[in-house]
């Protein structure tokens, strides 16, 4: 029974592109049984997710570096993300690219590109729109090399919704 609910959660909530990253990451396993692993807690018996703060939307081997965000911001409409780059990380790696998902309204984002790099160590990207009453938005940031073949593990960040 869990795996056909997470097979819902997989496949259906999240875009279908995500396989491909999760494929990257799984090495000698598949790209389903990889997502299984690595996000058992965050999902009850059934598959449903238990909080969506739990899930990791993508796995890699790239370092990632703590993110923080000041919930306290007087933007309203937009979250700003701040971290600090290992002083020993590759020079290759300052260009990375952070990208980012959305849930809220029990709907997974497409990935999108924040236009930010690593070596800039911020970003400020829009709070999502809530359709319904939704308490919290839950952001998923992650870095991807200039290829698109190596992925930072997703990191969560948990915000109020624009409305």
């Amino acid at each position: 029974i869990r795996y056909i609910g997470v097979t819902g959660v997989q496949t259906c909530a999240l875009p279908i592109y995500m396989n491909e990253i999760w494929n990257l990451a799984a090495k000698d396993m598949n790209s389903y049984a990889w997502f299984v692993k690595k996000n058992m807690n965050a999902l009850h018996i059934d598959g449903t997710l238990i909080s969506p703060s739990l899930i990791q939307v993508i796995d890699g081997s790239l370092p990632v570096p703590q993110l923080k965000s000041d919930q306290n911001d007087p933007i309203p409409n937009e979250v700003k993300i701040e971290w600090t780059n290992d002083p020993h990380i590759a020079k290759q790696r300052l260009s990375d690219t952070l990208m980012y998902m959305t849930y809220h309204d029990e709907k997974f984002s497409e990935m999108m590109d924040t236009g930010y790099k690593r070596n800039q160590e911020f970003c400020i990207v829009p709070k999502p729109q809530a359709d319904t009453h939704t308490n919290l938005c839950y952001l998923y940031f992650f870095f991807r090399n200039d290829n698109d073949s190596l992925f930072t593990p997703s990191v969560n960040i948990t915000v109020n919704p624009s409305r």
